[in-house]
């Protein structure tokens, strides 16, 4: 019976490497990471530069909003004076706080003390 012994050899089955299977997916997860960190870094060093930036931004809109709030209230007395001197009701008022002359009909009234007017 040994001379009916096959003298060919069995395929071997090929084992697979007993290191880590998955070493791709692990490298595109790192690789992920460091553009992810990358990104955070420059997005964090952009939001620092504009952190000044807008505070100097804001400190420039308040002042704007002063003047405005100033400005707006000389037109609105500038608006009344310019009103009331137009106004044809007011004509004689604004003459007499002018020129300080009065209608002729109207009368002066002068204010004594009772002191002088007794004695």
């Amino acid at each position: 019976m040994t001379a009916l012994k096959s003298t060919a050899r069995r395929p071997r089955k090929k084992t697979q490497r007993r290191g880590y299977p998955y070493w791709g997916v692990l490298a595109e997860i790192t690789c992920k990471l460091c553009i992810s960190g990358v990104l955070a870094g420059a997005a964090i060093a952009a939001l620092a530069e504009l952190v000044p930036h807008h505070r100097a931004q804001q400190a420039r809109l308040r002042s704007v909003q002063h003047e405005v709030a100033v400005t707006k209230y000389r037109v609105d007395l500038l608006r009344e004076q310019f009103d009331r001197s137009f106004d044809p009701e007011q004509a004689r008022r604004v003459m007499q706080d002018e020129t300080g002359r009065i209608s002729p009909e109207m009368r002066r009234v002068i204010w004594v003390e009772s002191d002088k007017v007794q004695n």
